[in-house]
């Protein structure tokens, strides 16, 4: 098995390096060994090597448009659009709760997030300058951030509570919020 891994591995690295993506897996791969990475995109679309590449290339112009390395040297505040004015993101904190709780049995980083029946898109944008695009770019922020905390190698551990929510509380906004944590990090850190 490790040598069939280690196949559809060099199948992947060849495939890229014939569309010139290698120095885009490069660049994006931080501190991840180029295997490890490979491997993670592999392991997430069944070891198929065409399955696994349009992943990675998806995920790569992704990571080119978006500019993910902006987000290593900001702070929240800046992220949130919100510095010198914390009430946004006092707001956001009150209904979306973050925080890291440290390393679980195996070493793996610990995310704690709570959703609440607060969550209320419409108030974080009329009174405050937080915007949907701006609670991506968060979350984007946090993700980058917690790959760096663990060297970029290996994977994390999220608690999503949603234990204050009760079924009258959940609305579409609530899921659609929950939908694009998911799809983020389905999409673009696979194997985390």
């Amino acid at each position: 098995e490790a040598t069939e891994i280690t196949m559809t591995t060099k199948e992947l690295e060849q495939r890229l390096q014939a569309q010139d993506l290698l120095f885009l897996v490069e660049k994006h791969r931080c501190n991840e060994s180029r295997e490890n990475l490979l491997r993670r995109f592999l392991t997430a679309r069944d070891n198929d090597v065409e399955k696994a590449f349009s992943f990675l290339k998806s995920d790569l112009e992704w990571r080119e448009q978006q500019h993910v390395f902006k987000y290593h040297s900001l702070t929240s505040s800046k992220v949130l659009g919100v510095d010198g004015d914390v009430s946004g993101k006092t707001m956001l904190d009150s209904m979306f709760a973050i925080g890291y709780l440290g390393k679980d049995f195996q070493g793996r980083p610990v995310v704690y997030r709570k959703i609440t029946p607060q969550l209320d898109a419409v108030k974080l944008t009329t009174e405050t300058n937080m915007t949907y695009e701006k609670f991506i770019e968060y979350n984007i922020w946090l993700l980058e951030r917690m790959a760096k905390t663990m060297s970029d190698e290996g994977q994390w551990v999220t608690i999503l509570d949603l234990s204050e929510l009760r079924f009258g509380h959940i609305t579409k906004m609530h899921l659609n919020w929950v939908k694009v944590l998911a799809d983020l990090l389905k999409e673009h850190y696979p194997e985390r």
